[in-house]
């Protein structure tokens, strides 16, 4: 059985100049910069995990998502459920503009599927994993409640 380690993501949004800093030079952070602080967590995370000598396996390999403007690198962990099952977390949703990372599992899951709407660009392939049915239905969810309703969107989810 492999070593029951957790999970952990770390996002680096550069602060952007103000119009006083942009007038002295001052830049917002290239995909480059992003890239360069991502690349140090990584770095530090791969020899943290050597150090504990956490097993590595491809789904625990550290992964990285650049966009316009940040980053976000994620260290999937290993949750035991069972003595021979184990839930890889966090799960992950990711398109060309979003990134989402989720610790945990909904127990409404079913239910919120049920309910979330067709056409909303949201899809899971078929046969999906629960990661993906998770993160695909919490996608959705975002996109249907308008911005300033967050906090309703979240009293729907029953997290375990």
């Amino acid at each position: 059985m492999l070593a029951a380690h957790p999970g952990s993501f770390f996002c680096y949004v550069p602060k952007t100049p103000t119009l006083f800093g942009t007038l002295l030079g001052a830049r917002a952070a290239t995909e480059q910069a992003v890239n360069e602080r991502l690349d140090r967590y990584v770095e530090a995370t791969t020899r943290r995990s050597q150090a504990q000598a956490v097993s590595t396996t491809p789904e625990t390999q550290v992964q990285k998502f650049v966009y316009p403007g940040g980053g976000v690198t994620v260290q999937p962990g290993i949750v035991p459920l069972t003595q021979e099952l184990v839930r890889v977390t966090p799960y992950v949703q990711q398109s060309k503009d979003t990134i989402l990372v989720f610790f945990g599992a909904l127990s409404n899951l079913h239910d919120l599927l049920a309910r979330s709407r067709s056409g909303s660009g949201v899809v899971a392939p078929e046969g999906a994993g629960t990661g993906t049915l998770t993160t695909a239905c919490l996608l959705d969810l975002y996109k249907s409640f308008e911005n300033g309703r967050e906090l309703l969107m979240l009293s729907e989810l029953q997290v375990r």
